[in-house]
């Protein structure tokens, strides 16, 4: 089955896929099909003997799903082997912990010029990394002294409007974007693998996604509907929403004592 890998990649194109997760999706299923193939045995074999952490273990029985549930669609194979084995992996999963103000102020005040700003847009509209540096000044529009900030053909290919949420960063970003043209970009062009190699060279124990997380849990714990936090974030699934935005105790007590 591996013969149908290149389909498959410009099959993900046409469905709005990153370029980033094709090439998370590519690289695994060439490694895999170096040494394996779709029977049973094989793929029961790959997940029982690799040393996986969860979340790799998780990404990589999605992927080999997907990929045999596309073969299917195209009339390649008749079943998908992954979902009959029903393989689960045995660590917990544990939550993320959104960013400590302190730690926050921490790292931020070592940033400078476009990164500075690429992070405040996560942090404080929560884009995802490959958002934040795809962002022109065009998908800035100000109001109330606020930006909203329109994110066009996201992850899935959905169009959305964020607010950020901080007034000190919306008066940095309107310094910092008045000499811009309207189709600059505010992360000069830098690539998601510089950005996050800026991140390591502050703190390696903080990285985009957390900054993201911490935005949806400052928003649930300020009283904003999870509904509408789900539109912000750009999450097709509420479930997903919530695993983001950790509630505070308190206020969950609020509403059942």
């Amino acid at each position: 089955m591996k013969q149908y890998l290149q389909d498959y990649e410009e099959s993900l194109r046409e469905d709005s896929k990153a370029e980033g997760s094709i090439k998370v999706y590519s690289n695994f299923l060439k490694s895999y099909f170096k040494k394996n193939d779709l029977s049973s045995s094989n793929i029961r074999s790959y997940f029982t003997n690799s040393k996986l952490s969860p979340a790799t273990f998780n990404l990589y029985k999605a992927i080999l799903l997907g990929y045999c549930d596309w073969c299917i669609s195209r009339g390649y194979m008749e079943n998908n082997p992954v979902r009959n084995l029903r393989l689960k992996t045995k660590a917990k999963r544990s939550l993320p912990k959104p960013l400590s103000a302190e730690d926050w102020d921490n790292f931020y005040k070592k940033t400078h010029g476009w990164f500075r700003i690429v992070c405040g847009l996560m942090r404080y509209g929560g884009l995802r990394l490959s958002e934040s540096a795809t962002i022109t000044k065009n998908s800035l529009i100000e109001e109330n002294g606020l930006y909203w900030v329109r994110v066009e053909q996201g992850k899935g290919g959905v169009d959305r409007d964020s607010i950020i949420t901080d007034k000190q960063f919306c008066g940095e970003l309107k310094i910092y974007i008045a000499p811009l043209n309207g189709c600059d970009n505010l992360a000069k062009g830098r690539s998601t693998s510089t950005i996050r190699n800026k991140f390591r060279s502050i703190n390696k124990n903080i990285h985009p996604h957390l900054l993201r997380h911490t935005y949806a849990t400052e928003l649930a714990n300020n009283g904003t509907p999870l509904e509408l936090i789900q539109l912000m974030l750009g999450h097709a699934r509420l479930e997903t929403t919530l695993i983001y935005a950790q509630i505070r105790p308190e206020r969950i007590l609020k509403y059942v004592i």
